[in-house]
């Protein structure tokens, strides 16, 4: 119980981000970063390439599928497939929702001055919200926590460069990677419970021997 109450908490705090962003912070901060240029935002475009879905979906697929029938090494399998479908699952969701919003991208407003959205809309230009690549990343990385759960806030910095990227190189607006980023943890951490309900463990953890007759 506790834990859903967080989840609902966590979700009504960042759906009032998003609002709160989009109202007073995403104009502004889009059109700072359309006028930057230099060093520093070609450093942020070279690392965007870390949100992009395909390698680490081939990788944990290929690693599932190897470790189930090759090594016959289940746990490791599981591991593998928890972060093939966290990052699978969360995607075609933020693909869902990416389509419903229709939300005209950064560089539609800076060459139209068209800043909003247009539901039900399919194009790149309009499928702004939320971000596929901050949704990537934190899928991945909330996957990697769950399976090894130490230092935490390893992840959180690890995740900050690559997300920021989207906002830096003008490919989304602030609201979008808050979205995008809280869709890949929720996603994640949902499955974790489908996976321990189902008894695919994704950890060396064992439940407690039984008690032997007294």
């Amino acid at each position: 119980m506790r834990r859903r109450f967080r989840v609902a908490f966590f979700s009504v705090a960042v759906v009032a981000a998003c609002v709160v962003s989009y109202f007073f912070l995403d104009l502004p901060i889009a059109l700072f970063f359309a006028s930057a240029d230099g060093p520093l935002k070609e450093f942020f475009a070279a690392i965007t390439y870390l949100g992009e879905s395909t390698a680490y979906l081939i990788i944990s697929g290929i690693a599932a599928i190897w470790y189930r029938l090759a090594v016959k090494r289940p746990l490791f399998s599981n591991m593998a497939l928890f972060v093939f479908v966290s990052i699978a699952a969360s995607g075609t969701l933020n693909a869902l929702i990416k389509y419903v919003f229709g939300r005209g991208r950064p560089g539609i407003l800076a060459d139209h001055g068209i800043y909003g959205f247009d539901f039900f809309s399919a194009g790149y230009d309009y499928s702004s919200f939320p971000s596929g690549h901050a949704n990537t990343i934190a899928a991945l990385l909330t996957a990697l926590y769950l399976i090894f759960p130490r230092r935490g806030y390893i992840y959180v910095l690890a995740a900050i460069l690559p997300v920021m990227s989207r906002v830096v190189i003008g490919a989304h607006f602030l609201s979008d990677i808050i979205f995008g980023s809280y869709l890949g943890v929720v996603t994640t951490m949902l499955l974790e419970q489908i996976f321990e309900k189902n008894g695919m463990l994704l950890s060396e953890r064992r439940e407690p021997a039984p008690c032997g007759p007294k």
